[in-house]
C-alpha cells in the first residue's frame, strides 16, 4: 500500500492534467493535419490534408500580421510590467514602511479584476472624443496632440494598451519581487553601506542579481501573456485601428489571439488547431532562445 500512496497523491492533478490539457493539445495536433467536411458528424467527417491548414494560414497576411502585432504588443508591455512592478517592490520592500499590508493590497487589487471589465473602463476613460482624459487635456489645451485618439491612433494604441495593462497586472509581479527582495540577507546591505556603496550600486551588483530570476519568469509570462491576450484588445480596440501595409489593408492589433477567436466563430476549427500549434511552437522558440538570462 506504502508503494502506490504517492500514486494516489497525484493522481487528482494526473486526471485533470489529462482530460483538460494532454488530450485537447493532442487532439488539436490530429486536428490540425485535417478538414472537417460535416459537421453534425464531427469525427466521421474529416478529410486529410496534410500541412493543408498550416500553408493557408501563413498565406493569410492576416495571420501573419496577427503574430507580428502580438510581437509588438509584448515589446512594449513586458519593460512597461517589468519596470512598475520592480518600482512598487522596491517602494514597499523597507521593512520598517508603516501601512505596508494596506499599500500591497491597493496596489495587487487590479490584478483581480476581469480583463474585459477593466478594458470597458478604461475605453471609457481613454476614448475619443468622450473620454475623461481626452476632456482633462482640452482644459489644459494640449489635446490637439491628441486628435486621433489614444485607442484610434496607429502610433499610440499598443502603448496606450501596454501602459494600461501593465499597470493592471503588475500587483502580481511586484509580489514576486517583494518576495525575492525580502529573502535576500540583510547582512549584505549592511556590509555593502560600510563600504560606502551608493543606493544605486547596492541595487545595481547586490539586489538586482539576486532577484534576476524573477526578471526573467515575469518577463516571460508577460511574453506568453502578450501572445495570449485577448480580452483587452476586444474591449478596447476592436482589433483597431486599420493601417496599410505592403499594399494590405491590416487591423493594427489583430493579435493572435483575436484572430484564434474569429477562426473559431467561423467554424474554421482545423485551421484554429493549426494555427494553436504555431503559437505554441513560438512559444518554446522564446522559452528557449531566452533561458540563458534566468540565471542561477
Amino acid at each position: 500500500m506504502k508503494k502506490f500512496f504517492p500514486l494516489l497523491l497525484v493522481f487528482p492533478f494526473l486526471f485533470v492534467f489529462l482530460i483538460f490539457l494532454f488530450f485537447p493539445l493532442i487532439f488539436s495536433l490530429y486536428l490540425s493535419f485535417f478538414k472537417i467536411e460535416d459537421f453534425y458528424n464531427l469525427f466521421g467527417s474529416i478529410r486529410f490534408v496534410g500541412f493543408g491548414n498550416f500553408v493557408n494560414l501563413i498565406k493569410n497576411p492576416e495571420v501573419l500580421w496577427a503574430i507580428v502585432a502580438s510581437f509588438i504588443y509584448g515589446i512594449f508591455y513586458v519593460p512597461i510590467l517589468l519596470t512598475i512592478s520592480l518600482f512598487l517592490a522596491t517602494l514597499l520592500s523597507p521593512p520598517l514602511l508603516k501601512l505596508k499590508k494596506l499599500f500591497r493590497t491597493i496596489y495587487f487589487f487590479p490584478f483581480l479584476l476581469d480583463t474585459f471589465v477593466v478594458g470597458v473602463v478604461l475605453t471609457l476613460i481613454l476614448a475619443f472624443p468622450y473620454g475623461y482624459i481626452y476632456n482633462l487635456l482640452s482644459l489644459l489645451k494640449i489635446s490637439d496632440f491628441f486628435k486621433r485618439g489614444f485607442l484610434s491612433d496607429p502610433y499610440l494604441v499598443f502603448l496606450t494598451v501596454s501602459i494600461s495593462m501593465a499597470i493592471k497586472n503588475s500587483g502580481f509581479g511586484m509580489l514576486l519581487f517583494l518576495a525575492g527582495m525580502q529573502a535576500i540577507p540583510g547582512s549584505l546591505y549592511e556590509a555593502a553601506r560600510i563600504d560606502g556603496a551608493s543606493s544605486f550600486e547596492i541595487f545595481r551588483y547586490i539586489t538586482f542579481p539576486l532577484i534576476k530570476p524573477i526578471c526573467y519568469f515575469v518577463g516571460f509570462f508577460g511574453f506568453i501573456s502578450a501572445f495570449s491576450s485577448f480580452s483587452e484588445f476586444y474591449s478596447m480596440t476592436g482589433g483597431g485601428p486599420q493601417i496599410k501595409l505592403l499594399g494590405y489593408s491590416l487591423s493594427e492589433t489583430n493579435v493572435s489571439g483575436l484572430i484564434l477567436y474569429r477562426l473559431a466563430s467561423q467554424l474554421r476549427l482545423t485551421e484554429a488547431a493549426a494555427f494553436s500549434l504555431i503559437l505554441f511552437a513560438i512559444f518554446l522558440f522564446i522559452y528557449f532562445s531566452t533561458k540563458g538570462f534566468k540565471g542561477e
